[in-house]
């Protein structure tokens, strides 16, 4: 309800109290029989006053409201004003806020630009470190850095979303990707195999414990575990047959076939515990680990027969012995 309405409403109801006033005083003055110019009762007079007092206090009222017009119409202007205030700082809070993320993914995307830039200059100096440690006779560097070499992701360094971010070294930084890293370390990885493979060889054909240990985690980063496997296997078995035939000549004589088939076991556990971690750090590839443990398995497995049959012909030595002592008691 506007101001003018409320002014109005309440003059009408002034009016209608004033009336209603003047006719119950009318009919009071009818009843008592009071003429119009004598004196009204102390009760009237009484009742006359409070309702003079409201209607002071409704004329006060509405003077007020009148005075305080001009202030609303005020204060609306100054309320959408501040409102438009605040819708203009929460977009331009909006736009400062996109402008934040966006500089922050680009500087992201940077970041892992340069990296990838680190990267690319270290995929180029790996073939030079590959020759720095072979002239060195240091072969477990030099696979160190054929390993790093794969995992630089080529493809990712020529046509990475980072590096649209900085299209100014796309173009070089390709190209010593593609024309400087690849080709030479391909010619460098293969000489390096040759060394490898060659040593290790030389190394089991001298029954050199020693060479085998070293040579064996070489020899699965270069892809070198179908090629040694066959030398390594060759190895194995020869050095688990003399195991064994130590074992042999240490038994002592006429000792119980238990007695065999619990050192035979044990030996054999002791020769896995030792070879297949070896062979699994070189020749997983090729499931070297797996058929050394087929190997020791089926050699084992056929002594333990053999301790067996020896035992059981023994006993049926022992048995014919005390028949014929009985029949010729």
């Amino acid at each position: 309800m506007s101001v003018r309405a409320a002014k109005q409403h309440l003059e009408e109801e002034l009016a209608a109290l004033e009336a209603r006033h003047a006719e119950l005083d009318a009919q009071l003055r009818q009843l008592l029989g009071i003429g119009s110019q004598k004196q009204q009762p102390p009760d009237a007079a009484v009742d006359a006053e409070i309702v003079e007092d409201g209607l002071q206090r409704l004329r006060l009222c509405l003077q007020q409201v009148e005075a305080a017009r001009p202030d609303f119409a005020a204060l609306r202007g100054a309320g959408a004003a501040l409102s438009a205030q605040i819708s203009e700082g929460h977009a331009t809070a909006e736009r400062v806020s996109g402008a934040v993320r966006g500089l922050d993914a680009r500087r992201a995307r940077a970041a892992a630009a340069l990296t990838r830039v680190d990267e690319a200059v270290e995929l180029r100096g790996c073939a030079e470190g590959v020759r720095g440690a072979m002239a060195r006779g240091d072969l477990g560097a030099a696979v160190h850095h054929v390993r790093r070499f794969h995992q630089l992701d080529a493809a990712a360094l020529s046509g990475s979303a980072e590096l649209a971010e900085m299209a100014a070294i796309q173009e070089p930084l390709r190209l010593v990707v593609l024309e400087g890293g690849g080709h030479d370390m391909a010619a460098v990885q293969e000489s390096l195999r040759s060394v490898v493979l060659s040593r290790f060889e030389a190394a089991v054909r001298a029954d050199s414990r020693d060479g085998i240990v070293a040579g064996c985690p070489l020899l699965g980063p270069l892809g070198l575990a179908a090629a040694a496997k066959g030398p390594f296997m060759e190895f194995a078995r020869g050095l688990l047959g003399s195991t064994l035939a130590e074992l042999d000549a240490a038994a002592p004589a006429g000792a119980p076939a238990t007695h065999a088939l619990s050192a035979l076991y044990n030996s054999c556990a002791a020769f896995l515990q030792q070879q297949v971690p070896l062979a699994a750090s070189g020749l997983a590839a090729s499931c070297g680990d797996v058929d050394l443990l087929r190997m020791v398995h089926d050699e084992c497995g056929a002594r333990a027969a053999a301790v067996m049959q020896r035992h059981l012909r023994e006993r049926k030595v022992k048995q014919q012995v005390k028949e014929v002592g009985s029949t010729l008691a």
